[in-house]
């Protein structure tokens, strides 16, 4: 039996179709996992158990709850670099600039080298017509970046390396 044309949905509509069935259970287990962390929370204050449900409301893009989150958790331990960097980025989100630049400052007070919340404090700055001094920020998130890449690739030996290849492919496609 052959469809009648025109009956399949177009491919786009089909592939759209799929997202969206592929995110209803993403949805529903990330509210479970909310109301199991609300459920945890109200046995015993816990700064890991916000920090988690603080995920899960973001992903909800419940934006405003996820900040009070992580405003609690910071509350039980204000060292976490993550949890101010997390909690900016949720400040832009809503529009906070004001407050999200405060919360990059305290991660890059807290790790010095935290490349992305210099980056992001550069554009946040950027938002606010700060830009001199957004782009002395994108520039240090820049070297930072750079640094990071340096201790994870020997860049020396890299290139001695492609080097060593090229000259043997040339010899060998002299021989041929």
């Amino acid at each position: 039996v052959r469809p009648v044309e025109g009956s399949a949905p177009k491919r786009e509509n089909r592939s759209c179709f799929l997202r969206i069935i592929t995110l209803i259970p993403t949805i529903a287990i990330t509210r479970v996992f909310t109301m199991d962390f609300t459920n945890s929370i109200n046995i015993s204050q816990n700064y890991g158990t916000y920090v988690l449900r603080a995920i899960t409301r973001d992903v909800l893009e419940d934006y405003n709850g996820a900040i009070d989150d992580y405003t609690k958790a910071l509350k039980l331990k204000s060292t976490d670099s993550e949890v101010y960097y997390e909690r900016a980025s949720l400040y832009t989100k809503t529009k906070q600039y004001e407050y999200a630049l405060k919360d990059y400052d305290k991660a890059i007070k807290i790790n010095p080298n935290y490349a992305d919340a210099y980056y992001y404090r550069g554009l946040t700055k950027g938002i606010l017509k700060k830009s001199k001094d957004g782009l002395a920020d994108l520039n240090k998130a820049k070297d930072l970046f750079f640094e990071e890449i340096n201790k994870e690739i020997n860049f020396e030996d890299f290139l001695k390396d492609i080097k060593d290849k090229y000259f043997i492919h040339l010899k060998n496609k002299l021989i041929e």
